[in-house]
């Protein structure tokens, strides 16, 4: 049994042209599997727009304001939504086939179908259409390509013209995709420590000039949010209604985030729901530090800053979003780092980590994504635990 599953895999590593292929039809097939859902929850982030006197997460409302007549059809969102996420994942796919051109290896196999298929991985992005994650991690797939093709102060001014946009689209960017940019950047460049670092600093200006614009207006009043309210109201074709839950983002600064955020968490309910979330994401997430501690000095960077979203376990109670952006940006930055160059380090495995990538494959393509906030999306999950 092992000779022929080392014959099929010699095969198979041989075949390259298969795997463009073969990483397209997963994504597809991910893809066409997803709900799509446009709850009134995901509509109403749409609807943020600075003409309402909003700046947190306007940006994307606001264009979406200027390009479509009021009301917008639901059609118009969802297209757009979906035309984000099927970008994605197109980058995805180009980032496995680099990493497999260079070195068709098991553990390159792995954490592709991880990327693809696991909880944390494409399917939740599909899934979760209202925090719009997707833009920053396109933000930094952009990134990627741009640092190994451009001279460093090009590169660098690109990432913090990004910066500056990825905030304003979403201020956990500025923790959650940002800090693996500038590192990526870094790695790719190689500059003097000195120069280098003060150049990183500069480059962080846009992105902390725009977290303070956001963070200086002030916060809905309860008559200003209802007032809000009744507007967006028409700003969506069909049935639309506002979901207070969502626009009571504009109305918590970072104290009331924080103390929202721990209500949110305690007590055994909320930790057990959570701790389903991380451990689902966790195998997939094993694989990509796996794949990263390959390439030593530049490996660790890197997965140190795929931690970025660490801080938001506090800011933001959306445990399963936080875990899933750490699994995609580890992932996303060890196959750009196999596909870099020649002359890297050969990734095989012995027999005992073979069988603990398989059964990571295994969990990534059987359960189904996290709930952005909790546990697991998929019904069955829920109706077992009412059942108990």
């Amino acid at each position: 049994m092992h000779g022929a599953m080392s014959r099929y895999w010699r095969w198979l590593a041989s075949s390259q042209p298969c795997a463009p292929i073969a990483a397209s039809l997963v994504a597809l097939l991910v893809l066409a599997s997803a709900p799509w859902h446009l709850t009134n929850w995901i509509l109403t982030h749409w609807t943020f727009r600075y003409g309402d006197g909003l700046r947190g997460r306007a940006l994307i409302g606001s264009l979406i304001g200027w390009l479509a007549e009021d009301p917008v059809p639901r059609r118009t969102i969802f297209l757009a939504s979906a035309a984000l996420v099927v970008l994605f994942a197109a980058a995805c796919v180009w980032l496995i086939v680099r990493a497999w051109g260079r070195q068709p290896t098991l553990l390159i196999g792995v954490a592709s179908i991880c990327l693809l298929t696991a909880p944390g991985g494409l399917p939740l992005l599909a899934l979760d259409l209202g925090r719009f994650d997707v833009v920053g991690l396109l933000f930094l797939v952009t990134t990627l390509t741009v640092v190994l093709r451009s001279r460093p102060v090009a590169s660098l001014s690109l990432v913090a013209v990004l910066g500056g946009f990825g905030v304003a689209v979403h201020e956990a960017f500025l923790l959650a995709q940002l800090p693996l940019m500038l590192t990526a950047w870094w790695v790719a460049t190689r500059p003097a420590l000195r120069p280098g670092a003060m150049m990183v600093a500069i480059s962080l200006v846009p992105a902390a000039a725009v977290m303070g614009w956001v963070q200086a207006g002030a916060t809905l009043s309860p008559s200003q949010m209802e007032a809000a309210l009744g507007r967006v109201s028409d700003y969506i074709a069909g049935d639309f209604v506002p979901e207070p839950m969502s626009m009571a983002v504009q109305a918590r600064d970072t104290g009331d985030a924080i103390t929202y955020t721990l209500s949110r968490i305690r007590g055994p309910q909320g930790l057990f729901h959570r701790g389903v979330a991380l451990a689902a994401c966790a195998p997939a997430l094993l694989v990509g530090w796996h794949l990263l501690s390959r390439f030593g000095r530049n490996g660790g960077l890197l997965a140190v800053a795929s931690l970025g979203p660490i801080p938001l376990f506090v800011v933001g109670h959306d445990w399963g979003r936080w875990a899933a952006l750490i699994t995609l940006n580890t992932l996303i930055a060890g196959l750009w780092l196999c596909g870099n160059r020649e002359g890297q380090p050969l990734l095989t495995v012995d027999v005992r980590a073979r069988m603990a990538l398989v059964a990571a494959a295994v969990v990534s393509l059987l359960l189904p994504p996290v709930n952005p906030t909790a546990g697991l999306s998929a019904g069955w999950y829920w109706d077992l635990l009412s059942g108990l």
